[in-house]
């Protein structure tokens, strides 16, 4: 190898998807990480404990760090060989899959429009769980996404 020159390396694309931001860098072999792109994500909050986010664009800029990502990998000879993901708490997105244009705002792990009802719901979640699994599931909490959508449509 000639003075100067670089040596391939393996490499993980590493994506931090959090509620406030998206982030995504390479990681090498040796545990070395790359230059680190982030962009910040807007945080929608209302009455009644709605926090969400637009899908749309949490999809976007995850594309645009991850494009970011690769070209840093490309520039210092780093072979992207996988892809490690990290998400925050179950955000639920329902997504046309004939245009691929979401339905709806993302709802955020914060959003608490159903806590009083969760309690209530919990016990019929338990009584239908229970048989099924033959041990207690446990009350759902009012931040898993799920959550949200059987209280919309019990």
């Amino acid at each position: 190898m000639e003075s100067g020159q670089q040596m391939t390396q393996r490499g993980v694309l590493a994506v931090d998807e959090g509620t406030t931001g998206t982030r995504a860098a390479y990681v090498t072999e040796d545990g070395s990480v790359g230059p680190i792109s982030y962009v910040r994500l807007n945080v929608t909050s209302g009455p009644g404990g709605i926090v969400e986010q637009d899908a749309e664009e949490i999809r976007d800029r995850t594309i645009e760090m991850i494009r970011t990502a690769i070209r840093s990998a490309i520039a210092d000879d780093v072979v992207i060989e996988s892809l490690g993901i990290s998400t925050p708490r179950m955000p639920s997105v329902l997504w046309d899959s004939a245009s691929g244009r979401a339905l709806a705002p993302a709802i955020v792990w914060q959003d608490t429009r159903y806590a009083a009802g969760v309690t209530t719901y919990g016990v019929e979640w338990n009584a239908f769980l229970v048989p099924r699994i033959g041990r207690t599931a446990g009350i759902p909490s009012p931040f898993l996404s799920a959550v949200h959508t059987v209280m919309q449509h019990p």
